[in-house]
């Protein structure tokens, strides 16, 4: 089915993993959906992220995994995610010593740490969005929380 010139494109799909823990019927349509290895708890070495990018990835990439949400080939993604994360955070590091104007031949102007600061909050909420680190996204991912049951373990046996 085609869409009519102009007209945006439909709601993207749930992924499979969201259906899975959602128990939702419509996971048996997703038979041949693509299946990847879970994702890390530590960075692969291949990524070369730096030490606050690394720290970031060890804080919130187990809490993906669990949830079935990193798997590796969502490896550069979630890198770039932490990434931006260390780079606002350096900037605004600068920003707190220097301040957030500077003087320029024409008098004070912004400080050039604030076009990478603001970058940075723009690809990291680009990207958080995609592994639900926003606000709304963690709404549509609430369903999906494990919940702590005390028959959980008489169950898993």
């Amino acid at each position: 089915m085609t869409r009519a010139k102009g007209t945006p494109p439909g709601r993207p799909r749930t992924p499979a993993a969201v259906l899975a823990l959602h128990g939702s019927q419509h996971l048996k349509n997703r038979a041949n959906e693509p299946r990847f290895a879970m994702g890390s708890a530590e960075p692969p070495a291949w990524l070369e992220l730096s030490t606050a990018a690394a720290e970031f990835w060890r804080r919130y990439a187990p809490g993906m995994i669990d949830r079935g949400l990193l798997q590796d080939v969502d490896h550069p993604a979630f890198g770039e995610l932490a990434e931006a994360w260390a780079l606002a955070q350096q900037c605004r590091r600068i920003l707190d010593s220097d301040g957030v104007l500077s003087e320029g031949h024409r008098g004070p102007q912004r400080h050039p740490a604030m076009l990478g600061y603001t970058g940075a909050v723009n690809a990291f909420g680009m990207l958080a969005s995609r592994f639900g680190f926003s606000p709304t996204d963690r709404a549509r991912l609430a369903g999906i929380v494990p919940k702590d049951d005390e028959y959980d373990d008489l169950l898993s046996r």
